[in-house]
């Protein structure tokens, strides 16, 4: 399973050339959160450079600043955001950005903290 994952990790940034700059056709740069996905990419960088590519992780601990430097071009791709995400994004900024693969969402929970009742929040 986790080699078919890393295949589809490569896949999708070799295929659709994603990451490719013409003075260096053989990197990967890529925007993530820090955690799960830049540890993601982290598992997948020895499979990614064993096929003869340089996987370069931007990590970002918001949320905008991944969508927009693939707008603006600095990187050729982010991993953090759902679909949903992704067309709220697009609409609230007017840009344009399309989804390659779906992200997986991470549980969240929800804990008691200074409210006694679900309600109460």
């Amino acid at each position: 399973m986790k080699k078919l994952f890393l295949s589809l990790v490569l896949l999708l940034f070799v295929v659709l050339g994603v990451g490719c700059k013409k003075e260096d056709e053989k990197t990967i740069t890529v925007a993530a959160s820090p955690s799960p996905h830049a540890e993601i990419l982290e598992e997948a960088r020895a499979y990614i450079e064993s096929k003869g590519y340089k996987l370069v992780v931007k990590v970002y601990d918001d949320y905008i600043i991944p969508n927009v430097v693939v707008q603006e071009g600095e990187v050729f791709a982010n991993y953090f955001q759902h679909i949903p995400y992704l067309n709220d994004y697009n609409e609230k900024n007017k840009s344009d950005l399309v989804p390659v693969l779906r992200v997986h969402c991470e549980p969240l929970g929800v804990y008691k903290g200074t409210k006694s009742s679900l309600e109460e929040i």
